[in-house]
């Protein structure tokens, strides 16, 4: 159920504004139901991006991973610099720094010391080409 409501939102989000009101307004009741995080949503929005839209590869992906852990945290990294290196940098740049604060939130030890210097050193690098 997240997984599909998640989809479904970034898929709306997509649709760059032309998505009506009430679409919206239901997609997101319907995430809100299921608990669809921002981070859910972003992770959802890079992953399709980075698919060329292909819903069922990252309905797969999503379900292959374990949320809120080390792996799932470096899956949306690898994501995002993939957007940043493919010439959407504000968008990666955007999803790296949500990701960085949601990694010093949960406190996961593992991406701290793994995950952090690579964040830091890839939005410095995202900062200079802006």
């Amino acid at each position: 159920m997240k997984i599909r409501e998640t989809l479904r939102i970034a898929r709306i989000a997509r649709k760059n504004g032309n998505a009506s009101k009430r679409e919206k307004r239901e997609a997101l009741e319907a995430a809100q139901k299921a608990n669809v995080t921002g981070l859910d949503y972003l992770r959802a929005s890079a992953m399709l991006r980075a698919a060329d839209g292909n819903s069922e590869m990252v309905k797969r992906w999503l379900s292959e991973m374990e949320p809120g852990s080390f792996a799932d945290n470096l899956e949306l990294f690898t994501v995002s610099l993939h957007l940043t290196t493919n010439g959407n940098v504000s968008e990666g740049r955007r999803t790296i720094e949500l990701l960085r604060q949601h990694i010093v939130r949960i406190g996961d030890p593992k991406s701290m010391n793994v995950l952090l210097p690579a964040i830091e050193a890839a939005l410095a690098a995202a900062d200079s080409t802006l």
